[in-house]
């Protein structure tokens, strides 16, 4: 699932993206790509990606909604379970 990658942007072709690209995607559409001018050099990026990862894993935490996390953790698997129960594994019908 897309669950714990942080943010995701779905392109208009499908394609699906995770993280940073994503915030560079929305700013360059926005005309302020020049923001993200640093994580085109390899050892910044390492640290932004890095960064971010921190940031998207404490972030109900950082902005004050700790409480929320453990309900949203409760949400996900519930509808992961339900997902599990509706569509068996493919295997298991042999």
């Amino acid at each position: 699932g897309l669950e714990g990658k942080g943010i995701h942007g779905i392109l208009p072709g499908g394609e699906v993206v995770h993280g940073i690209p994503v915030f560079r995607l929305i700013y360059d559409e926005l005309g302020w790509g020049w923001l993200f001018a640093a994580h085109d050099v390899p050892v910044l990026r390492e640290a932004i990606e890095a960064g971010y990862y921190l940031f998207a894993v404490n972030r109900l935490r950082l902005t004050g909604r700790g409480g929320d996390d453990d309900t949203i953790r409760q949400i996900l698997e519930a509808r992961r379970l339900s997902a599990a129960v509706a569509a068996p594994d493919a295997a298991s019908d042999c």
